[in-house]
């Protein structure tokens, strides 16, 4: 990787824990959320979630920035074949495992109602397979589903920008991109895994290659520190405008972070890709940057399994866990499930595909 692409490596590890923090702290913001008093814990874990959604944005960006730039793109069969072990097989595996896991957690700890009422064990796992047929086998997997969607229209998106002008191509992916911010205004998505949902996210993914392409013509840590900075700033007033429209549930539902395609935070991602993309680091965070792939697909379950055993030695039932000490709750455990997924990462790397070792040795 050139030394210039460290920041993006730096940007992808944080953007992780970004991810990581709105799903760990899920019970405590609805807590807050309920209420009606916008004190520190609403403001902390309601802005922990808008901020969260630029970073899944920011994924998005990143991998259509180099599907779309990459030479292996160009060569189809080796593309698909390629992305079907790095990207199919894993979802094919981490959705049944999801499909099991979360039915089996949520069943046991009473998310669907005593586990000991009859019927409930049945009508909770068919609710499951509902979800899962609709790309929710869990809170996250819908990510990987568009992006399967997003990879499978790779080459041809590499075919169209290897056949016009950058000029061209750029108001190409801005009309798509705005398309598809207006398109999801209309309703929410029903099949995560369908054309229809895709199709809103391929300007986003095409503005990836977009911005990082400007970015790569810049230099200057200034100038990179004052995109990122840009971006923060513009996280702020898209969560000030939230604020403000409160009460307005028609408005608030336009501006509402629903997924990663509310232009704000498309503008915000835009902005972060564009500053990590210029910033310049020595330290290489190549393989720590790899492994937020893994973090992303094994954090959920991490995260249920740290809450069972805290469950159990902390004496708490586990639907109650962090609802009383909610920012040091949220905190901690938002640390601890993001270690323990690089660890859990490392493993996979190392003794499912053995890259560490293989990578050591060249």
């Amino acid at each position: 990787m050139q030394k210039r692409e460290n920041g993006l490596d730096l940007m992808r590890i944080i953007a992780a824990l970004f991810v990581v923090a709105v799903h760990v702290c899920t019970v405590q913001r609805k807590i807050v959320t309920s209420s009606e008093v916008l004190d520190f814990n609403y403001h902390f874990f309601s802005f922990m979630r808008h901020w969260a959604q630029s970073a899944v944005t920011v994924f998005i960006m990143v991998s259509g920035a180099f599907v779309i730039k990459g030479k292996s793109t160009r060569n189809y069969r080796a593309f698909y074949k390629k992305s079907w072990g790095k990207l199919v097989v894993p979802t094919i595996v981490f959705t049944i495992f999801y499909l099991f896991f979360e039915w089996l957690v949520y069943y046991r700890v009473g998310v669907y109602g005593s586990f000991l009422e009859e019927g409930v064990a049945l009508k909770s796992f068919i609710l499951q397979v509902i979800l899962t047929l609709q790309g929710l086998p869990a809170e996250h997997m819908w990510y990987m589903y568009a992006l399967i969607g997003l990879y499978i229209l790779g080459p041809m998106l590499a075919y169209a920008n290897d056949n016009m002008t950058d000029k061209d191509f750029t108001i190409l992916a801005v009309v798509m991109c705005v398309w598809g911010v207006i398109d999801a205004l209309t309703q929410p998505p029903i099949l995560n895994w369908g054309i229809g949902y895709v199709s809103r996210l391929l300007g986003i993914f095409m503005m990836g290659y977009v911005v990082h392409e400007w970015a790569l013509k810049k230099s200057g840590n200034g100038l990179a520190i004052g995109l990122i900075c840009a971006g923060v700033l513009v996280n702020v007033i898209e969560y000030i405008i939230h604020l403000l429209l409160l009460n307005n549930e028609t408005f608030d539902e336009i501006i509402a972070p629903q997924r990663p395609y509310n232009a704000l935070i498309v503008v915000t991602a835009m902005l972060y890709i564009a500053g990590f993309t210029i910033l310049d680091i020595d330290t290489k965070l190549t393989y720590p940057s790899a492994l937020t792939y893994w973090v992303y697909l094994v954090h959920p379950a991490v995260m249920m399994i740290v809450f069972m055993i805290e469950s159990v030695v902390l004496r708490i039932p586990y639907l109650e866990l962090g609802t009383t000490n909610m920012i040091m709750s949220g905190v901690a455990n938002t640390v601890i499930v993001y270690l323990l997924s690089f660890v859990v990462g490392h493993l996979i790397e190392k003794y499912v595909f053995g890259r560490k070792n293989k990578a050591k040795a060249q």
